[in-house]
């Protein structure tokens, strides 16, 4: 598979890993996606900003206020992705694997109804 295919883990949805980054120095980096409940406004992710990115390992963050979705890129070496999860749930918000959303509508009444 390509770098950037989405690969389905036991706990969270990653991205596989590039080959480098520019923090990195060559290492390879993997990117975590999260659904973290309490994350609506401009202050949720400056606390987790604060927070998670001060995490030994943590290279870069990135945030999807609308859907509530933080994307962490970090360094395996350095960083297991449950404490993330468990510095998330420090600050008083609660980080969950990201679930790909279905694009299709709703399904239609005779197939709910049978």
């Amino acid at each position: 598979m390509p770098a950037g295919a989405l690969v389905k883990g036991a706990t969270h949805y990653a991205v596989l890993p590039r080959t480098t980054s520019p923090a990195g120095k060559g290492r390879a980096m993997h990117i975590i996606h999260y659904k973290v409940d309490g994350l609506d406004c401009a202050e949720e992710v400056a606390i987790l900003r604060r927070d998670i990115g001060g995490l030994a390992g943590v290279l870069n963050l990135e945030f999807d206020v609308v859907n509530a979705r933080m994307s962490v890129e970090y360094d395996p070496e350095a960083m297991d992705p449950a404490n993330i999860v468990l510095a998330v749930a420090r600050t008083g918000m609660q980080a969950s694997a990201w679930e790909q959303r279905l694009t299709a509508g709703p399904r239609p009444f005779w197939e709910r109804h049978g």
